[in-house]
């Protein structure tokens, strides 16, 4: 028996998975190819590890037990590793430390870290500020907050003042889930596509967030970044890179396209494989 662990590349030609969930037991050569998997897994057989997305099927070539391979974007490790490449990196947030946990970063940059407690506005003009000098901040709260609650003060200190800041709003959309409504920024994106220069990221996975911060804090103007807190599914490789602007394809198909962002790229390949067995194939 092989364990699985977490996702890497995807073999999607020859593998795609159906119906399976943690501790399920495959023998070698066996097909599986009842319906959709509700999380990406990784098989790691004897060729390498692989990464089977939602909904795909696969015949394996060895005996293999899968766990789920769940994702938590972590905003936190990602700041603490550019704050130790680049002294002016600050990170700002509205006494939310521990749910991306940016506390880790205020413990090993107590200097640069700052916490403003639910005064978000003040946050995103202070930041401007921060940026007008030279410093490049990256603030977190709730979607909601990053959005219509400073939406203001992003846009004239921020954004008619050509001043670099990066912001980024956790829990976006249903994703709030037991948080209820007042935490379920819908408009988000719509307010920061309004916004002249803008940038606005919609982050799939921690293997996204890792490359996409280190590029977005030398872009100029304002940047948006939304990304969920929970268990996603984990879409790319560790150490993948993203163009800005440019989409990615994972999965080949020529009947029609499927375009997706953020925590929908998983449901999107649900749902590409749920239309692969009414024979339409899908990208």
């Amino acid at each position: 028996t092989v364990e699985v662990t977490y996702v890497l590349d995807s073999l999607a030609k020859r593998m795609s998975f159906a119906n399976l969930s943690a501790g399920t037991r495959l023998d070698p050569d066996t097909t599986q190819t009842q319906s959709t998997v509700n999380t990406s897994l990784t098989a790691i057989l004897d060729e390498g590890e692989f990464r089977i997305l939602p909904g795909e099927n696969v015949t394996l070539d060895a005996e293999v037990t899968f766990t789920a391979a769940n994702d938590r974007p972590n905003v936190a490790v990602q700041n603490a590793k550019l704050g130790g490449v680049n002294d002016k990196v600050l990170v700002c947030d509205a006494d939310l430390a521990h749910a991306t946990m940016t506390a880790s970063f205020a413990d090993k940059y107590p200097d640069r870290f700052y916490n403003f407690g639910i005064a978000e506005s003040n946050m995103a003009g202070i930041a401007a500020g921060m940026a007008a000098v030279g410093f490049k901040p990256i603030c977190h709260t709730f979607g909601p907050f990053a959005s219509r609650r400073c939406y203001d003060q992003v846009f004239m200190s921020a954004g008619y003042a050509f001043n670099d800041i990066t912001m980024i709003g956790s829990d976006p959309g249903v994703t709030a889930a037991y948080n209820g409504g007042t935490h379920m920024p819908f408009e988000d994106v719509a307010m920061y596509r309004a916004l002249p220069g803008a940038t606005i990221i919609d982050v799939t996975d921690t293997a996204m967030l890792q490359d996409i911060l280190k590029k977005v804090i030398e872009l100029k103007g304002v940047k948006y970044l939304r990304m969920s807190r929970k268990s996603n599914d984990l879409m790319y490789e560790a150490g993948s890179e993203f163009e800005i602007g440019k989409g990615v394809v994972v999965r080949e198909g020529k009947d029609a396209t499927i375009i997706a962002c953020g925590i929908m790229v998983g449901k999107a390949m649900k749902a590409a494989a749920a239309l692969a067995e009414k024979g339409i194939d899908c990208a």
